[in-house]
């Protein structure tokens, strides 16, 4: 989903900044500036030369950088989505994270700062690793991308183990 490139777009001046600074580009003014880079590198054989494909390249972006502002929307949309998810099953919005994560870690200051040490720690691994797990299954294996597959297999391989020993672990 992107949630740690939102979260992090959303975090930071200069993605602000720079959000302020497209707004005030017009469409013609960037053709006309990539146009006038790509004469001056490259010469005006390059204008008539079909693009690239870079669809080999990891580093490679798939479509625009969303604007600072649709970064911060997203990440408030999936909590009011929650919201509203929890609502129409009939269950009122809580932030109890259920019996089996009590039974693990309580339910005292202790199991929010587990919370929070977990979810820097996905979230750091997610920057580290290029991408999520659903983003390394879904797209980086469809595209057969080595390191994809590679990630792939060591989340699902890890996530089994922890899974059998959590199972263990609890009885």
């Amino acid at each position: 989903m992107g949630v740690s490139s939102a979260l992090s777009s959303a975090l930071s001046a200069d993605e602000r900044d720079m959000e302020l600074r497209t707004r005030q580009t017009t469409e013609a003014d960037l053709e006309a500036a990539m146009r006038a880079a790509t004469l001056a590198a490259f010469g005006p054989e390059a204008l008539t030369q079909a693009p690239a494909d870079n669809s080999d390249k990891d580093t490679a972006r798939l479509g625009p950088r969303l604007a600072w502002s649709t970064n911060v929307l997203f990440l408030v949309g999936i909590a009011f989505g929650a919201m509203v998810s929890a609502i129409i099953a009939g269950r009122s919005p809580s932030l109890d994270m259920g019996d089996t994560y009590r039974h693990f870690f309580g339910s005292g200051g202790l199991s929010w700062l587990v919370l929070l040490f977990g979810g820097v720690l996905v979230g750091f691994g997610t920057r580290m690793g290029g991408g999520c797990t659903s983003g390394h299954g879904l797209v980086g294996c469809a595209r057969l991308r080595p390191g994809s597959l590679a990630s792939t297999a060591c989340f699902f391989g890890i996530a089994v183990l922890v899974s059998l020993a959590l199972d263990r672990w609890a009885r």
